[in-house]
């Protein structure tokens, strides 16, 4: 946030020195290209060296970004995506995504983010040979433990739910 206010006020003293006449408050942005360009200014620096963290977050971040910017495309009337709504174009956005997962998983792997081609690998590939027998198709002990568990809580809800008077059953 720190840098991000500091690239914000380097703009501001930039517009001032070139004469604009400023009425946004301090720590805003004074039109839309400021917010972009120390955005951008302040990503590269923070965000910009690779690690599989800042891996993970620009990819969460980037898949935001894309639907923002089809919202915001169909609210100003962009032509293509003016008579749009989130409704109707997510189900599309949806197929042509894992479309183009499974596309890359299958025919370059080594090209998606390593976690993701891990997961998809046991997923699709390590499903096409039985390894253990039976034991694959039966739940681990404590996915067990937790089925038995909300089956009895939810039992027990029951049959408070069923001894109650009516009294009761209306507040």
């Amino acid at each position: 946030m720190g840098f991000y206010k500091s690239a914000l006020a380097l703009g501001r003293l930039l517009r001032v020195s070139l004469g604009d006449k400023i009425k946004t408050p301090m720590g805003l942005p004074v039109a839309q290209l400021d917010a972009l360009l120390a955005g951008a200014l302040v990503g590269h620096f923070v965000w910009g060296r690779y690690s599989s963290v800042n891996s993970q977050i620009v990819m969460y971040l980037t898949s935001r970004v894309l639907m923002g910017l089809a919202k915001v495309a169909s609210a100003k009337g962009v032509w293509g995506a003016r008579d749009l709504n989130f409704e109707t174009v997510y189900p599309w956005w949806a197929s042509i995504t894992w479309g183009l997962v499974m596309w890359l998983f299958e025919y370059y792997p080594a090209d998606l983010q390593a976690s993701l081609t891990g997961s998809m690998d046991f997923l699709y590939h390590d499903s096409n040979a039985w390894k253990g027998g039976a034991e694959d198709f039966l739940p681990s002990p404590a996915t067990a433990a937790v089925f038995v568990y909300v089956t009895l809580r939810a039992r027990e809800k029951l049959l408070l739910a069923a001894a109650a008077t009516p009294a009761q059953k209306k507040a």
